[in-house]
């Protein structure tokens, strides 16, 4: 595949997604255009597409495509484990601002093997958009470090959104210690019974054993 053949695909990813079939009268996915070109960027290996795309990024002034250029760095970065692909994707967050795409940055940062530095993702918690804060939360917990557990033991002690606080212990059920345990606690009374199911999973998967001798000792 050249170049100009990775950029076609890229641009039948925003082709139809749903075709008709008047077989039966119903719509489907499967078969429509925007559908086969994602099924061939989720199986792309070819590292020296990596230098294309980066040229895409610098030409590119639709946010749709532009987010679907990270998606296929991001398929790259986990097919093949080139350490280059969450570098320029870290990078990218401070250069991009339309939310849809930032949003295709984080989540393509979340499926990747090893994220080394987590401050440009820690910095989108701040973010007044849902869609971003979300998403950044959620590629949180792919990064175990201290940094990242108190960037969201931050999120369980300050905000009052349900959803912050579902991603939020999600993440720390994934990347959390015992510190996290006496800031989870307090949800167990929280209105939102999501809230309070995803706190009681939070502390099974941080371990029973931290969790009952915290407890004791109060």
């Amino acid at each position: 595949m050249n170049k100009k053949e990775l950029l076609d695909l890229i641009n039948e990813m925003d082709g139809e997604d749903t075709i008709y079939k008047e077989e039966d009268g119903t719509y489907t996915n499967e078969g429509a255009p925007s559908w086969n070109a994602y099924e061939k960027v989720w199986e792309l290996t070819d590292t020296t597409y990596i230098s294309y795309l980066i040229d895409m990024l610098k030409t590119s002034k639709k946010e749709s495509l532009k987010s679907n250029i990270y998606f296929a760095l991001g398929k790259i970065g986990v097919n093949t484990g080139d350490k280059r692909v969450v570098d320029i994707l870290l990078k990218q967050i401070d250069k991009e601002t339309n939310k849809h795409t930032l949003e295709s940055i984080l989540m393509s940062i979340e499926d990747q093997a090893v994220i080394p530095d987590a401050s440009s993702i820690i910095k989108c918690l701040d973010d007044d958009r849902w869609v971003v804060r979300h998403s950044a939360i959620s590629a949180l917990g792919r990064c175990k470090s201290s940094d990242v557990e108190d960037a969201l033991i931050e999120v369980i002690r300050k905000s009052q959104d349900e959803y912050d606080l579902f991603y939020a212990l999600g993440s720390l059920s994934n990347i959390g210690s015992a510190k996290s345990i006496p800031y989870i606690l307090p949800l167990f009374t929280n209105t939102k019974g999501e809230v309070r199911r995803s706190a009681v999973s939070a502390l099974d998967s941080l371990g029973g054993q931290h969790t009952f001798h915290y407890i004791y000792r109060l």
